[in-house]
């Protein structure tokens, strides 16, 4: 890590992550400018839509937008059915609560005895997709 390192090691795992990173395509494009791009193209879209809109798919396909375009390099079209059924599959996710630290792990037998009211079966059925996403 670079933390938790000092002096000359310190400089190596520094100068190893920022070339990794840019690998990933990170300095590559200012982060103003990926937000701002995005931005405009939420306002846009906002614009554009006639009655009523799902304000919080909209800022979710924004932010995993900016987090992609930042991480990978590219930016997906706001209409790419794969981002919405990211930003779903995400939502639920975060909306299952606490995967981790729950009575559940406690209590292991909890995921059968209960599997609609684990949070931890949502967790393991959404992460397949997500993974695919990624992929």
């Amino acid at each position: 890590g670079v933390v938790f390192v000092e002096n000359d090691f310190w400089k190596e795992q520094r100068r190893f992550t920022l070339h990794k990173f840019r690998d990933l395509g990170f300095g590559k494009r200012s982060h103003e400018e990926v937000i701002q791009e995005e931005a405009s193209e939420l306002i846009k879209e906002i614009k554009e839509t006639k009655g009523s809109i799902s304000l919080q798919s909209m800022v979710g396909v924004s932010a995993i937008n900016i987090l992609w375009a930042l991480m990978g390099g590219t930016r997906f079209s706001r209409k790419d059915g794969r981002l919405f059924h990211l930003v779903n599959i995400l939502n639920e996710l975060f909306r299952s609560g606490n995967v981790t630290g729950s009575i559940e792990t406690v209590f292991p037998a909890l995921h059968h005895i209960m599997p609609d009211s684990s949070s931890f079966n949502t967790a393991i059925r959404t992460f397949k997709p997500i993974k695919e996403f990624v992929k």
